[in-house]
């Protein structure tokens, strides 16, 4: 009896230090280390600006640091490239938008990733409008007038963008399809350039981000005709919608969100999404993105899987159309 006790009691205290020892292959819950935000542009542009902004707030709500990293070129195919083949396992995401997923992949021949299934949607972080923009000289006032002024000058009217088959440019080109134009286009190595061509008076008229006209336009060096949302942006109330205006075929958002790469955990994802929810309904960032001329909004995956596909079958179009490509 004594030793069927003693027995007892030894598989009793091993099975409590076995149980004790962390089991080998075990994963701590999700997120235990520093999670990084690829950039896939420049510092300094509104999507650089309010991705660092939101990376904070991620940081609270996720209880880990959110390191911004930018990781430019090929208009930002190298930085998704890169999140693309990087571990799927939630602590490597990048920012897309209206070009990375969008347009890109009906603009480059070839991509070195499949931009429909590389990635895991989790969730959009803001939309935004771009400007119809004009140098304070030319003599229209509103976008109906811009239209008649280029349909009495065939050949003549130059639409400035930020490059090739950007969405300032694919805007313009949906814009004089929509008004019965066809501008000449003049692609620069960027929006700021494209803008100081406007300024200057070598084009007549440009598609701009809200932050960089809205300082111009106060500035009276340049007159801002429409947004290009479906509603006002809060950042210039004043100012008419496309569809107000009287052309919303030309009606075209711009937006971004975050993915991961394909195949990571539905844990991580739904983890990450909860924490973007919270970040974007924050008091600071809803004040803080009308002022980039952006607002905060965030959804589901599926939902932001299925904006995806519905935007790259429209920008597919308006690709074809402007004949734009990259190599």
């Amino acid at each position: 009896m004594k030793l069927q006790r003693a027995l007892v009691f030894s598989i009793a205290a091993l099975t409590f230090f076995v149980a004790g020892i962390p089991t080998v292959g075990a994963q701590a819950p999700y997120p235990s280390r520093p999670i990084r935000l690829v950039i896939p542009f420049a510092p300094g542009g509104s999507t650089d600006t309010s991705a660092r902004l939101i990376a904070q707030k991620l940081g609270d709500a996720l209880g880990q640091t959110v390191v911004v990293e930018n990781r430019a070129g090929a208009g930002g195919t190298v930085g998704s490239d890169f999140v693309a083949k990087s571990a799927p396992d939630g602590y490597t995401v990048v920012v897309g938008t209206t070009g990375t997923l969008g347009i890109n992949p009906s603009l480059y021949k070839k991509l070195p990733y499949d931009p429909q299934t590389a990635f895991e949607p989790v969730s959009l972080l803001s939309h935004g409008a771009l400007t119809l923009v004009v140098n304070s000289s030319l003599p229209v006032t509103t976008v109906r007038e811009l239209a008649d002024y280029a349909r009495a000058r065939p050949g003549q009217i130059n639409l400035g963008s930020s490059g090739s088959g950007t969405p300032p440019h694919l805007v313009g080109v949906l814009f004089g399809n929509a008004a019965g134009f066809q501008a000449t286009h003049i692609p620069f190595q960027g929006g700021a350039p494209a803008l100081t061509a406007l300024l200057g008076g070598q084009v007549h008229f440009v598609y701009d981000v809200v932050l960089t006209s809205l300082a111009h336009a106060k500035a009276g060096r340049i007159r801002v005709l429409a947004v290009t949302t479906a509603a006002r942006s809060s950042a210039m109330p004043e100012v008419p919608t496309m569809a107000e205006a009287g052309f919303p075929e030309a009606t075209a958002p711009i937006w971004n969100g975050i993915l991961a790469p394909a195949h990571t955990p539905r844990e991580a994802v739904m983890r990450l999404n909860a924490a973007i929810r919270s970040a974007t309904a924050l008091a600071d960032i809803r004040q803080r993105f009308p002022e980039l001329g952006i607002e905060p909004v965030s959804n589901s995956p599926e939902q932001f899987a299925e904006l995806i596909r519905s935007e790259m079958k429209r920008w597919a179009e308006l690709v074809k159309r402007s004949g734009a490509t990259v190599d």
